[in-house]
C-alpha cells in the first residue's frame, strides 16, 4: 500500500472515530471512500430495521437521497457472498429495477462495497462515475473495501452509543417512574387520608382537626422535598438524619398517632453501616409495603422486623388484615417494583398473602458486597 493510500485509511479511521453523530461519520466516510476509487460521488446506505432494503444516510456531493431495495439479483449475491460488486458499464448492467435509475444524472460505472460486522450487513457504500467509465483497479477496490470496513466498524459504535444512550434515558424514566411511586405517591396517599380526616372531623372536634391539618400541611411539605430528591438521587429526607431502623421507628410512630392500629417493631442482630443504594431501597420498599397496609389492608395489627443477620439485612412486615392473591397483580399495590428493588441488590423479595388472612412481606438484601468501609 502506497504512502497516500496509508493517509486516506488512516484519515478514514480517525474520521469515523472523531464524532459519534452518525451523519458526520457517513459524510465524512462517503468522501474518502469516493477519493480512494479517484472518484467525487459516493453514497452510504444503511439497512433498515426490516433487512430487505437501503436507505442513503451519507453522500459525498451529487448522490441523491434514495431507498434501495436488497432483493435485486446482483445486490443479492453480494450480500449473500460479502464481496464487492464491480459494474464498469451501468448502463448495461443497471444492478437496480429501471425505475431506480437517477432521473437527473448519468451513472456510467458503479462500485457497490457491504459493509459487515460479525457476519452482519449494517449497509453498502455505492462509489459511482458521472462523466466516464471505469475500470476499477485491484488496489483501488481493496482499499475502498477496507475503508468500508473502517467505516462499518464506526457505524457499529454509533449504534451502539445511540442505543445505550437510548437505554440510559429509559433507564432513569423507569428510576424516576418508580421512585414517584415508592416515595412520593406513598406521602400523597398519606396526604388525601389526613386531609379526609381532616373533613370528617373539621365540624365535631376542630382542634383535633387543626393539628391534622398542620400534619397535612408537613406531608406536602415533605411530598415536594421527595420529588426534589428523586430528581437528584438523593436519599429520602428520614434517612438523612437517621438510620434505618430509627426511620422505620419513627415512621410507625407516626402511624400509631395517625390510626388505630397497634404496632410491634422487634430487630436483631449488630446495626451494619450500609450504602446508600441499600438504605434507599429498604426505604422505599418498606414505605411501599406500609402504604399498602394502610390503604387495603384494613388491618388493626403490623409488626415489623428489621434485623441484621448472617451477613444480611432482612426487613418483614405482617398485618392482620383482608389479605389478597400475590400471584394476581394489584393495581396500586406495587407489587413488582417491590421484588425489582430487591432484585437488583441481589436480593429477594417473598409476599405471602391469602385472602381473609393478612399479609406477609419478607426482604433479603445481602451486604457482604453493600457494606460501608469503616
Amino acid at each position: 500500500m502506497s504512502t497516500p493510500e496509508t493517509a486516506l485509511l488512516l484519515k478514514t479511521i480517525l474520521d469515523a472515530n472523531s464524532s459519534l453523530v452518525l451523519d458526520e461519520v457517513l459524510d465524512n466516510a462517503a468522501g474518502n471512500i469516493a477519493a480512494a476509487v479517484g472518484l467525487d460521488d459516493c453514497g452510504v446506505f444503511l439497512v433498515n430495521e426490516e433487512g430487505n432494503r437501503c436507505t442513503m444516510v451519507g453522500k459525498a456531493q451529487h448522490s441523491q437521497e434514495t431507498v434501495l431495495p436488497l432483493d435485486s439479483g446482483p445486490i443479492k449475491d453480494m450480500v449473500a457472498s460479502g464481496k464487492p460488486l464491480i459494474i464498469e458499464d451501468a448502463h448495461k448492467h443497471w444492478p437496480f429495477p429501471p425505475e431506480l435509475r437517477p432521473p437527473d444524472f448519468d451513472i456510467k460505472s458503479l462500485l457497490i462495497l457491504p459493509m459487515n460486522i460479525r457476519g452482519r450487513l449494517l449497509g453498502f457504500a455505492a462509489v459511482v462515475s458521472l462523466d466516464r467509465r471505469v475500470r476499477f483497479h485491484p488496489h483501488q477496490v481493496d482499499l475502498a473495501v477496507g475503508i468500508a470496513q473502517a467505516v462499518a466498524l464506526a457505524v457499529d459504535n454509533t449504534q451502539l452509543f445511540s442505543q445505550q444512550r437510548q437505554n440510559g434515558v429509559i433507564d432513569e424514566r423507569n428510576r424516576l417512574a418508580q421512585d414517584m411511586h415508592d416515595g412520593l405517591a406513598q406521602q400523597l396517599a398519606t396526604l388525601i387520608y389526613q386531609l379526609e380526616a381532616v373533613k370528617v372531623l373539621t365540624g365535631s372536634r376542630p382542634t383535633q382537626a387543626k393539628k391534622l391539618l398542620d400534619k397535612a400541611l408537613e406531608t406536602a411539605g415533605q411530598s415536594l422535598e421527595e420529588a426534589r430528591r428523586s430528581v437528584w438521587e438523593k436519599l429520602p429526607e428520614p434517612l438523612e438524619v437517621s438510620s434505618l431502623p430509627d426511620a422505620v421507628g419513627n415512621e410507625l410512630e407516626q402511624l400509631v398517632a395517625e390510626t388505630n392500629i397497634a404496632v410491634t417493631l422487634t430487630g436483631a442482630g449488630v446495626r451494619t453501616r450500609l450504602t446508600k443504594q441499600v438504605k434507599r431501597s429498604l426505604w422505599l420498599i418498606f414505605q411501599e409495603a406500609l402504604g399498602n397496609i394502610r390503604r387495603h389492608a384494613q388491618a388493626d395489627r403490623i409488626s415489623v422486623d428489621l434485623s441484621f443477620v448472617d451477613d444480611s439485612v432482612d426487613l418483614i412486615l405482617i398485618d392482620n388484615g383482608h389479605g389478597f392473591d400475590p400471584q394476581v397483580e394489584h393495581a396500586g399495590h406495587g407489587l413488582s417494583g417491590m421484588r425489582r428493588r430487591a432484585a437488583a441488590l441481589g436480593g429477594s423479595c417473598r409476599i405471602e398473602s391469602h385472602p381473609g388472612r393478612g399479609t406477609m412481606v419478607a426482604i433479603k438484601i445481602p451486604i457482604g458486597v453493600h457494606k460501608v468501609a469503616g
